[in-house]
């Protein structure tokens, strides 16, 4: 429970770093290292992101994927098969 309401607090936070980031490095291809970012961020701001990091980057990749869709309008690039 006490990782629950931690993790329900954090949630501006990385909505916030989400639109920083993007903002900053809007350019695509660097996922993994705007994730790293947020993580290393939120490691700064709360010390126990170890224990709910996997949650975290779950929804970090709902809310990127919801924001791609429909605020930034990107799409997700098209699989070349041959």
């Amino acid at each position: 429970m006490k990782y629950a309401l931690m993790f329900l607090q954090m949630i501006p936070a990385i909505i916030t770093a989400i639109k920083e980031i993007e903002a900053f490095l809007p350019s695509s291809g660097f996922g993994k290292e705007k994730l790293a970012s947020i993580r290393d961020s939120l490691s700064k701001i709360f010390k126990e992101i170890d224990a709910v990091w996997p949650a975290i980057e779950t929804l970090v990749g709902a809310l990127v994927k919801l924001a791609n869709e429909t605020i930034w309008k990107k799409k997700a690039e098209p699989e070349i098969t041959e």
